[in-house]
This record gives C-alpha cells, sequence and structure tokens, in this order.
C-alpha cells in the first residue's frame, strides 16, 4: 500500500519529478513516436538490468557491489521518469485524456477507499 505521505512527499515520487525536471532542462518537451520512446525506455531499461547484474556479480568486489546497488536506484528512477514523459507525450497528442481525467481520478480514489476498507 502507498503510505499516506504519497499525496506529497513520497521519497520516491520525488526522485522521480526531479529528473523529470531534469530531463525537461536538458532535452525540452519531447513528443516522440511511440516506437521511439519504446527505444529510449528499453535502454534505460538495459541500464536497470546492466546495475543488477553488476550488483550480483559473483567476480565483484564488495565496493563494485555497493556501487551498482546505489547505480540501480538511480537507474529505476530514469527509467521511471522516461515512462512519466512518455505518459505525458500521449496526453499531449491525446486531447481526449483531458476529457478522461476526472473517471480515472475517481476510480483511483474508490480503488484507495476499498484498499483501506471504508
Amino acid at each position: 500500500m502507498i503510505p499516506d505521505e504519497a499525496k506529497k512527499d513520497y521519497p520516491p515520487f520525488k526522485m522521480i519529478w526531479m529528473e523529470r525536471i531534469k530531463q525537461d532542462v536538458q532535452w525540452g518537451e519531447q513528443d516522440h513516436s511511440d516506437f521511439k520512446w519504446l527505444a529510449i525506455l528499453g535502454e534505460e531499461f538495459g541500464e536497470v538490468c546492466n546495475s543488477v547484474v553488476e550488483a550480483y556479480a559473483l567476480n565483484n568486489t564488495e565496493e563494485r557491489r555497493r556501487g551498482a546497488f546505489n547505480n540501480l536506484e538511480y537507474e529505476l528512477v530514469q527509467t521511471a521518469a522516461v515512462c512519466v514523459a512518455w505518459i505525458e507525450a500521449i496526453r499531449r497528442r491525446n486531447n481526449e485524456a483531458i476529457l478522461q481525467d476526472m473517471d480515472y481520478i475517481n476510480g483511483l480514489h474508490n480503488t484507495l477507499k476499498y484498499l483501506n476498507n471504508e
């Protein structure tokens, strides 16, 4: 379950948001095709996989493993931020998404109420 602080100050969400800001500063608003987004996401996911392999490689030193675990979190944040950027691009090209917001938010609200036994 998502903790109460997720509404505003949940650290992983803040990290992803900061990465999104960093990406926008570096690259500007990106409106790629879904195929290009898939390639970008695939590259980021590959870096996540690489970090996991490095962390568990039998021939690595303890220092190198620690570095790989630290890098894993960073790569996961970058991957999540790319997913968010892709969603933003989809929403920009699909004005209908704005009209669907209330239905989606209401559905989430009802799900949270159910999970909290309200």
